[in-house]
C-alpha cells in the first residue's frame, strides 16, 4: 500500500513538473517571437496550452495501460491539430516567417516534430 502511495505522489509530482516546464517553454516562445499586437493570440494560445496539459493530465491519470497509450496517440493529434489552427491565425497576424518560427519553437514544447503538423492553405 504504501509503494501505492509513493508512486502515486511521484507521478504527480512528475506531472506537475511537465507541465511546467511545457508552459516555462511556451512563454519563451512567445518572448522569443516578439510579436507585436497579438494580444488576443496570447490569449488563445495559453487557453490552448491549458487545455492540452489538462488533456494530457487525464491520459496520464489512466490506470489501464492500453486506454493511456490510445490517449496519448489522441492527445498527440490534438497537439497537431491546434499547433497548426495556431501557427495559422499566427500567419494572418505576423507574417510566414514567425508563423513558421512559432510552430518549430512551440512543437518542441510538446514533444512533436513540425513534419507531423499539418499545414493548412488559406483558400484565396
Amino acid at each position: 500500500m504504501k509503494f501505492i502511495i509513493i508512486f502515486f505522489i511521484a507521478c504527480s509530482i512528475q506531472l506537475i513538473a511537465s507541465q511546467d516546464t511545457t508552459r516555462e517553454c511556451i512563454n519563451n516562445v512567445i518572448v522569443e517571437l516578439e510579436i507585436e499586437n497579438a494580444d488576443e493570440w496570447i490569449r488563445e494560445l495559453n487557453e490552448t496550452v491549458t487545455s492540452l496539459q489538462d488533456a494530457r493530465r487525464r491520459c496520464d491519470e489512466m490506470t489501464n495501460e492500453r486506454l493511456r497509450d490510445a490517449c496519448i496517440l489522441a492527445w498527440q493529434a490534438q497537439v497537431a491539430l491546434e499547433l497548426a489552427r495556431l501557427r495559422t491565425s499566427l500567419q494572418e497576424i505576423a507574417g510566414d516567417e514567425k508563423a513558421n518560427e512559432f510552430l518549430r519553437l512551440a512543437s518542441a514544447c510538446f514533444g512533436v516534430q513540425p513534419e507531423e503538423v499539418p499545414v493548412f492553405e488559406k483558400p484565396e
